[in-house]
């Protein structure tokens, strides 16, 4: 069963269902991200504020997340910045490992960034090409892998690193995280590792193939959150876990010493073809997560027959639940008069990207990478990968009215050459208006063997 599916046959209980999850969590909130800027609002959609002004289309406010006591993180370039429930400022910005590096070549983020529900850690993760030192750790990357990074969220000290692991999620009593490296074929794709454990110290839980019937129907998976009550496990699913396609697949969880049970219904058929991470209400009830138009959530009981996804907050996007209540705390006497209302995030152009965040090498020297792009008026598209500022393959099209397009990037043998058996690259998106207005847009992609 799909998430389709599922609009199409229970569109009269949908607000019945979500009306009955929201009475189990009239305190919680959703944080999210909406026009460059961190906003704050109940799980149903209202009480909607924003808490941040300055933010911009050139430099946002990202993946902002909450710790219980209601303190909110957000990163906004490689910085990362802790507010109450206001808006104002806890402090100054904490420097990330990749704030001023002795070497900035080496490595690229800070990427999925949360605060630990107990609010003294930071939790993160980079793309590294490899050869760079991190002088905050004292760890030399040598490999291009992803690695995790642990920070103290009151000083921004680093704590050490955990190597060739990506997008951590906090357990519920702050110790660790699971991890994940969604392309892992002969261990486990998914980890427990506590705040600061090296590699070799992590714990191996499971892989894709020992939740199937048919091993052979693996796919990656990872960017997953566990309920508080360790019960329920939400992940992203696919034949590339970050991209078009995707989709979410709910589990029963009895403990890290025995892989998960799937259930039959995965979420899927997202608008703008991508799914982001879910996470989940507190009490484990409901469940969030971003599509292209927005964010949506759903009731979550025992089984598929709860489920009833409803666009909640239409034009957000990064959404992390927590047991804070949406209220605004008390503002000093003296505030200043709020800043004027920042340019939205959503350009001219209406420029919706979606991608693989990785491929293998032979699929990119085969079939090229997809790239999905959606333009809400008439556009001229270009789509470009670079390695270390060399460019290794372009493609343009053209939509003569607002639609999705579809370019493959396949950089020649020659090209590929110039890129080592596993790195990183920059795919950089332009689409440019009949009007002239130009948007960009560049995330990364990691190639593996």
């Amino acid at each position: 069963m799909t998430l389709r599916s599922f609009r199409v046959l229970v569109p009269t209980i949908v607000a019945v269902a979500m009306a009955a999850g929201a009475t189990s969590a009239n305190a919680d909130s959703l944080v999210y991200s909406k026009d460059g800027n961190v906003w704050v609002a109940s799980p149903d959609g209202t009480n909607q504020r924003q808490l941040t002004t300055d933010g911009s289309p050139q430099l946002p406010y990202e993946s902002p997340s909450q710790a219980d006591d209601g303190t909110i993180l957000a990163l906004r370039g490689t910085r990362f910045y802790k507010f109450n429930r206001s808006g104002q400022p806890l402090g100054p910005p904490l420097d990330s490992v990749l704030t001023n590096p002795p070497n900035p070549g080496g490595a690229v983020g800070p990427f999925d960034p949360q605060i630990s529900p107990d609010g003294t850690k930071i939790a993160y993760w980079l793309g590294i090409f490899g050869g760079w030192y991190d002088y905050a750790t004292n760890t030399y990357y040598n490999d291009p892998e992803s690695a995790t990074v642990w920070q103290r969220a009151d000083t921004g000290q680093p704590l050490p690193s955990t190597a060739f692991y990506e997008s951590p999620s906090w357990l519920a009593d702050s110790s660790g995280a699971l991890i994940f490296e969604p392309t892992n074929i002969l261990t486990p794709q998914v980890r427990i590792a506590a705040a600061g454990a090296n590699h070799h110290d992590t714990v191996g839980w499971f892989h894709d193939r020992d939740t199937l019937a048919d091993p052979m129907q693996a796919k990656e998976i990872g960017s997953g959150e566990l309920t508080r009550a360790g019960d329920k496990l939400a992940l992203l699913r696919g034949t590339l876990v970050r991209g078009s396609d995707n989709s979410i697949q709910l589990y029963s969880v009895t403990g890290f010493g025995v892989a998960p049970t799937a259930w039959p219904c995965e979420l899927k058929g997202a608008a703008g073809g991508e799914l982001g991470k879910p996470t989940w209400a507190p009490s484990g009830a409901g469940l969030a997560w971003a599509e292209a138009d927005g964010i949506w959530t759903s009731p979550v009981g025992a089984d598929c027959s709860s489920i009833a996804p409803r666009l909640t907050i239409p034009g957000a996007s990064q959404p992390d639940w927590g047991p804070a209540d949406a209220g605004v705390a008390a503002a000093p006497a003296a505030a200043p008069a709020p800043a004027p209302r920042a340019t939205p995030a959503r350009p001219a152009s209406g420029l919706r990207v979606a991608s693989p965040r990785s491929i293998r090498r032979a699929a990119l020297r085969r079939r090229g990478l997809r790239v999905s792009v959606t333009c809400t008026q008439r556009c001229r598209v270009s789509a470009t990968l670079t390695y270390k500022h060399r460019r290794i393959a372009r493609r343009t099209g053209r939509r003569s009215k607002p639609g999705r397009l579809t370019l493959t990037v396949r950089p020649s043998r020659r090209r590929l050459a110039l890129v080592p058996r596993r790195a990183v690259l920059r795919l950089r998106v332009t689409a440019t208006t009949r009007s002239g207005r130009r948007t960009v847009m560049t995330r990364t992609v990691t190639v593996r063997r």
